[in-house]
């Protein structure tokens, strides 16, 4: 978690994706395009500075390297995110201030840079994430306290910054997500505790602060998930070693925190997803190495850890993300370059280490997505 390590050490002297759902930090359920049967993970090495790109066995989840992995990113990759018709990845360049754009082939999962990449950011983005029509890219840009916003050209996967870009966020803003209906934009801003909601110009791209943004969360808020239906925001607080929960007003954007939110959570939570029916809440514990399951209350957001939580992940988890179908788990383990991959349990949410997991990664990988065809 790079912002979360970097600011610690400043006070001595930083599916199609569940992403796109608002499920990471990313991280609403997608559209889901005409099924082939293939599916692919990848995942941002940030000190390798590359993109691992794996094929995913659907009948065990085991992970295979496609042929060219792993592919050139810009310097520090922190961020991998992926369009919900699967044919672009977008990666947020940490070191460099820029975002890296590839077109993906869906027949063999290798990636391409398009013309044009890198595209320039701001400094240090830490994350990034696109709506669910594909036509915005969202980076949350935490050296400059700003939000870029990008128009998607459909068919190259060209960015072009939207007018009145960047716009104006809190105190080292580490992650951006956006709802389904692609109506608003959540920032947690990790510099100042809170957390800015935008609405957004659908025809434009522009975010403007909806009324009493930026709303208070718990110390130190490092992660934002929002559910497919829009109603809950959930925000990992490493610092405070819980996660907030917050009930969404369709009509303003603004935020109310549940009864009995916070939530505990393990040691040093960097990262917070929930699954595409909102059953379901996954949140890293980067202290720990492991990660909480919780079940969710559709009727209130709140959460209850289930049976067997927390399960274990491995060195320094840093990102999660859920395939599709619900069924599988991607982790990216920062402290020993790997991919931990789980089943998934529909009726509990239990986790379970799928054979031959974990699978070998470049180094330090700090960000995972999938995406199905």
């Amino acid at each position: 978690m790079r912002v979360w390590s970097l600011t610690a050490a400043m006070t001595f002297a930083t599916t199609i994706v569940l992403q796109l759902s608002g499920c990471g930090g990313g991280g609403a359920g997608s559209p889901a395009s005409p099924s082939t049967g293939a599916q692919y993970a990848y995942v941002a090495n940030s000190n390798s500075n590359n993109i691992s790109a794996y094929s995913v066995n659907p009948a065990t989840g085991a992970l295979t390297q496609v042929a060219g992995s792993p592919f050139a990113a810009g310097t520090n990759p922190n961020f991998v995110a992926v369009n919900a018709a699967g044919t672009y990845a977008f990666v947020a360049n940490y070191g460099s201030n820029n975002v890296s754009a590839y077109s993906i082939n869906s027949a063999t999962g290798a990636l391409t840079q398009v013309t044009g990449s890198p595209f320039a950011a701001g400094t240090n983005p830490n994350s990034v994430i696109v709506n669910a029509a594909g036509t915005y890219a969202f980076v949350a840009n935490s050296g400059d306290n700003n939000v870029s916003v990008y128009g998607i050209n459909s068919a190259t996967g060209a960015l072009t910054q939207v007018a009145g870009s960047p716009f104006a966020a809190g105190s080292t803003p580490t992650s951006v997500v956006v709802n389904t209906a692609g109506t608003y934009a959540f920032v947690a801003n990790y510099g100042n505790s809170n957390v800015s909601v935008y609405s957004i110009n659908s025809t434009t791209g522009a975010l403007t602060q909806v009324t009493g943004s930026p709303f208070a969360a718990a110390t130190g808020p490092y992660s934002v998930a929002v559910n497919a239906a829009g109603t809950y925001l959930y925000v990992a607080n490493p610092l405070s070693n819980n996660v907030s929960v917050y009930g969404i007003n369709l009509a303003t954007g603004a935020l109310t925190q549940v009864a009995g939110s916070p939530f505990a959570a393990g040691n040093g939570p960097n990262f917070v997803v929930v699954n595409t029916g909102g059953t379901y809440a996954f949140v890293v514990n980067e202290g720990v190495d492991n990660i909480s399951v919780y079940s969710v209350n559709p009727a209130t957001g709140a959460l209850t850890q289930v049976a067997g939580s927390p399960f274990a992940a491995g060195s320094t988890p840093t990102s999660f993300v859920v395939n599709t179908a619900g069924t599988y788990a991607f982790v990216a383990n920062d402290g020993n370059s790997n991919v931990s991959v789980y089943s998934i349990n529909s009726t509990t949410g239990a986790l379970t280490q799928v054979t031959g997991s974990p699978f070998a990664a470049g180094t330090g990988p700090r960000s995972v997505v999938s995406v199905s065809f």
